[in-house]
């Protein structure tokens, strides 16, 4: 089971942090106890040049990607020094209306057969 949590601020800010269901990229090789973080930026070539200029490890170059809902994103992964995978993407997520309607819950009363 996946798990994930979001911080998202004003302007369309936002970090995704959770666990992850791909197996055919770079998380799917990641190891117990390490974590998926996506940040949102508006400059992904800026912070793989500011990876690289730190010799810091990069796992994916900046590159055309989808999502798993099939939203598309300019993308880089980088990996710190404990594991961690950082991946910095285009994506803001799902527009505040589609996440309201996505997390509605009909309560008791409302389900069919109540």
């Amino acid at each position: 089971m996946a798990s994930r949590g979001e911080l998202r601020w004003p302007g369309g800010g936002a970090l995704v942090f959770g666990s992850t269901r791909h197996t055919d990229s770079v998380h799917g090789r990641m190891r117990a106890g390490t974590s998926a973080v996506y940040v949102v930026s508006d400059d992904v070539d800026a912070v793989h040049r500011r990876v690289v200029d730190a010799d810091g490890e990069v796992l994916e170059a900046p590159h055309e990607s989808r999502f798993g809902s099939g939203a598309a994103a300019y993308v880089c992964t980088v990996h710190d020094p404990e594991g961690n995978l950082w991946t910095f993407g285009t994506y803001r997520g799902p527009s505040p209306t589609q996440r309201a309607w996505n997390s509605a819950e009909p309560t008791a009363a409302h389900r069919p057969g109540r």
